[in-house]
């Protein structure tokens, strides 16, 4: 179940925090192709498309183990999540410039699905709601 905040996250009447996870997902500004987004898929069902500087808030209950994948062109990246509830997980996504591949099918990208410890993660996260400054 998508939320758009921390705060609509605690409106919505969740007073067990033990019956359910909070999944955070972002992907930090980049100028690494900035126009393009990248599906995200639990279990091969698409739950958005993240957009540079794009941040999702997901609330699952129950213990689980959620296999998610990005997808972006010709690339894909699997990850496994073992979700407990009431705690809070942050992850990173991200396109990564470089040659990866094979020898006949060399591409300069490649989609990074990294879990982030919370403190690290939360800043992180934080960054994406805020406007871009490019002068100050």
């Amino acid at each position: 179940m998508p939320v758009k905040s921390d705060s609509q996250l605690r409106d919505m009447r969740f007073s067990d925090t033990s019956s359910y996870a909070v999944i955070y997902l972002y992907r930090p500004y980049t100028g690494t192709f900035p126009k393009t987004s990248i599906g995200l898929y639990v279990e091969d069902e698409k739950i958005c498309s993240m957009e540079n500087k794009g941040h999702y808030i997901f609330a699952v209950y129950g213990s689980r183990t959620l296999k998610l994948t990005g997808l972006f062109s010709h690339d894909t990246c699997h990850i496994t999540l073992n979700i407990e509830p009431g705690r809070s997980y942050y992850l990173r996504c991200e396109l990564e410039t470089g040659i990866f591949g094979e020898k006949h099918r060399l591409r300069n990208y490649k989609i990074l699905l990294d879990p982030m410890p919370a403190e690290k993660g939360k800043k992180q996260f934080d960054k994406t709601l805020k406007p871009i400054t490019f002068w100050s």
